[in-house]
């Protein structure tokens, strides 16, 4: 999840989207304002393209969680 500064989520949008690993990218309500769905293949590649999306200009703070398996994926199918 990302914390945007305000006024900036155009910026980060187009930034995000040039992240080739990116699979989605969505606006949410609450603390947070964008999830991003990214894929690696290892946990240190996925560490910096985390670290990558941190560090971008407008980005105030972020909350990573990792998928351990999926249970039901309808948009797959």
């Amino acid at each position: 999840m990302i914390s945007v500064v305000p006024k900036k989520n155009k910026s980060i949008v187009s930034q995000i989207f040039k992240i080739p690993q990116l699979e989605m990218l969505c606006t949410i309500s609450g603390q947070y304002d964008m999830i991003a769905k990214i894929t690696e293949r290892t946990t240190e590649s996925l560490d910096i393209t985390l670290d990558k999306i941190a560090y971008m200009h407008g980005v105030e703070k972020t909350l990573s969680h990792i998928v351990l398996s999926t249970k039901v994926d309808k948009w797959m199918s």
